[in-house]
């Protein structure tokens, strides 16, 4: 965005599909250098301005497979600093435990330089699937649960996340930033049959199946704050979203087996649960500045919560708690702060893994 310094309105200078940042003026003030990844990869682009401040044209990249995180220029603009870095993430598993174990327990299932942010395990226990930009940009793929050779089921050009399951294993939910914001898609469990769910300019995220497979819940910001919605299947296509909590303060929806129960996390309250019409709310596990719930798997019971509880260090361990309240239970301690996501096949806990390094470069413009 572009405002005048004394104040004003803010234009937009870039789109909103692709993510644009780290903006830095020339010298001559007619031109910004920025990074983007509307190409794939994050390179540094040249946005020409008008006298009046437009965009004068498109982006002109100037850079290929960069990966920059953010850049600066010096001010004769012969100079560019930026700094590089980069990360890795991948797909872990370890058995759940009866009593409290490590890292020093669990295996890797994927390798190499990805980021993988989402994994879902498949009803069955034989399969996962999870989101990787090993392709370039965040794609869905589905792998054996015990490793082997991923198999890409998206292709589209906008980032896809968070896989989730169906209860017949036929189908996978996910959302997408192939409309500019988050939208909510389901297709078959071989990528074909991709269809739309969601259509508002809202963001909605990490949709979750309900027993029948014949509705999602998920969590979105249309009423301005972040609520938890539940959306049904209506003659062939989707219906309109119903609002099930107004907290503004309603996160990562997860539907019991059961179909009796739908827990969802608070960050400043805890761990909550309530019917699937959004009533007889109780919580479950309080917030508290040193144990804060994140992310949340039923066993396939439905008698037992598995959920992921940060420090103040933002180390965050596997916990578990019955269905019913009661004292929660650490299953596997971290050592080590990173943010993770996590399934369950009920025998295995599958979850992400990060390593990040950084550094910073200087480049030298030729004139």
């Amino acid at each position: 965005m572009i405002v005048p310094a004394h104040g004003g309105e803010p234009r937009p200078l870039t789109d909103g599909v692709s993510a644009n940042f780290s903006p830095s003026w020339m010298p001559d003030s007619r031109s910004l250098l920025f990074v983007s990844n509307r190409d794939g990869s994050r390179d540094v682009f040249q946005l020409h301005l008008s006298e009046s401040g437009e965009a004068a044209g498109r982006p002109v990249r100037l850079t290929t497979g960069l990966n920059a995180l953010s850049i600066d220029v010096s001010r004769d603009g012969r100079q560019l600093l930026y700094s590089l870095f980069t990360i890795s993430a991948n797909v872990w598993s370890v058995p759940i435990p009866n009593t409290l174990t490590t890292m020093a327990a669990a295996r890797p299932l994927t390798t190499g330089s990805q980021v993988i942010e989402g994994v879902g395990a498949a009803p069955d226990g034989q399969w996962l699937a999870f989101d990787s930009n090993l392709a370039g940009n965040q794609d869905i793929y589905r792998m054996p649960s015990g490793g082997g050779q991923p198999k890409q089921l998206t292709t589209d050009l906008a980032d896809d996340f968070a896989p989730s399951w169906s209860p017949d294993g036929k189908s996978i939910a996910f959302h997408t930033f192939r409309h500019g914001s988050r939208d909510l898609y389901v297709m078959s469990d071989d990528g074909t049959r991709q269809e739309r769910v969601t259509s508002d300019p809202a963001h909605e995220r990490y949709a979750d199946w309900s027993p029948d497979g014949q509705s999602l819940v998920f969590y979105s910001d249309k009423s301005g704050r972040q609520e938890v919605y539940v959306v049904r299947r209506d003659n062939g296509g989707w219906g309109q979203a119903r609002q099930l909590t107004f907290s503004g303060d309603s996160y990562q929806p997860r539907w019991s087996p059961d179909g009796r129960t739908i827990a969802y996390i608070s960050v400043a309250g805890g761990l909550f649960a309530m019917s699937p019409d959004g009533e007889d709310r109780r919580q479950l596990v309080a917030s508290t500045p040193m144990f804060r719930p994140q992310f949340i798997a039923w066993s396939r019971d439905s008698r037992t919560i598995y959920f992921r509880a940060y420090d103040h260090r933002y180390v965050g361990d596997l916990w578990s708690i019955a269905a019913e309240g009661g004292a929660p239970k650490r299953l596997v301690r971290f050592d080590s702060p990173s943010r993770f996501e996590f399934a369950t096949d009920d025998k295995q806990f599958f979850f992400t893994k990060s390593e990040r390094q950084s550094d910073i470069w200087v480049l030298r413009f030729d004139r």
